[in-house]
């Protein structure tokens, strides 16, 4: 008995690891840019300009950004006491309708106090936390797995 062995070949070509590779980073890069998008969405009216780059590390893409303002607005702050330093006395304005919303990516225009206080201390209730970079990721979750789809249908081409 004779037993004849014939290599059964893909009809479609073989992806190269070289072109799954540009098709994985290209969807990094593409997913990177969206996150930077979501977070600027974020900051969008804010007097303090704030930047996000992007950073290519071994496993995918981050974004970041350096802005002290953000990483306030974001994590939110304690209560604490603020001091007139430069001056007698501080000034400022109660009443404001703030530019973001808790877990929402999105900025608005606002609005400035209009009851004037001046005092030479007074006890900041703190800052409510808007969880920015957890809606980011709650999105990019979404859209990974949209991404994933795509790529390995990308992948399938020859």
């Amino acid at each position: 008995m004779r037993v004849r062995i014939t290599p059964i070949t893909p009809k479609r070509g073989v992806i190269t690891p070289a072109r799954a590779h540009a098709l994985i980073e290209a969807q990094l890069d593409d997913a990177a840019k969206e996150a930077q998008a979501l977070y600027a969405k974020t900051t969008a009216t804010w007097k303090t300009k704030v930047n996000f780059y992007v950073n290519k590390v071994k496993a995918g893409r981050t974004v970041g950004t350096r802005s002290k303002v953000f990483t306030y607005v974001d994590r939110g702050t304690r209560a604490h006491i603020i001091r007139a330093r430069n001056a007698k006395t501080l000034a400022f304005a109660t009443g404001g309708k703030p530019k973001t919303r808790v877990n929402t990516l999105a900025s608005y225009n606002g609005a400035p106090g209009k009851t004037a206080v001046f005092a030479q201390e007074v006890k900041h209730p703190g800052t409510k936390a808007r969880h920015f970079t957890e809606a980011v990721q709650k999105r990019m979750v979404v859209s990974w797995r949209r991404r994933a789809r795509q790529l390995s249908k990308d992948m399938a081409k020859p």
